[in-house]
């Protein structure tokens, strides 16, 4: 039981690495592990915990690392744009336009993204119209 425990903690853990976010922009660019660098990211991302960068292939993406696991909310968001919009996420290009704050655009639309952490939970990224309908919901 304890080999058990202990590979799963460090599965969870390789996320938080420079390694752990190598794989994940790997497979998300399809870019080789190799051509990829780590670097430390934008502190101002709006998020508590680490900020990493992963660049390769000409294809960049912020990362935010904290409880465990490493996130990136501008492959949230191009993942987004592409299902909300029934195209392929290399077809989807993105911008920061302030802090937490992505503006996506792909398959002949366009799309703001405001992305947000609520307590331990995963980063969440929603539209300004998703946003808008889940205030409404709650009064």
């Amino acid at each position: 039981m304890r080999r058990v425990a202990a590979l799963a903690f460090v599965v969870l853990s390789t996320g938080c690495t420079p390694t752990g976010i190598t794989q994940d922009f790997s497979r998300f660019s399809r870019c080789p592990e190799k051509e990829i660098e780590v670097i430390d990211g934008d502190h101002d991302s709006g998020f508590r915990g680490e900020a990493y960068k992963a660049s390769g292939c000409g294809i960049t993406a912020d990362y935010v690392c904290r409880n465990l696991s490493c996130e990136s909310p501008q492959i949230i968001v191009v993942k987004r744009h592409a299902a909300m919009y029934g195209c392929n996420v290399a077809n989807v290009h993105v911008d920061r336009i302030a802090g937490a704050a992505w503006r996506t655009s792909g398959c002949n639309q366009q799309a703001i993204f405001n992305c947000f952490e609520e307590y331990d939970v995963p980063i969440r990224c929603l539209t300004d119209a998703e946003a808008n309908a889940s205030r409404s919901n709650r009064q």
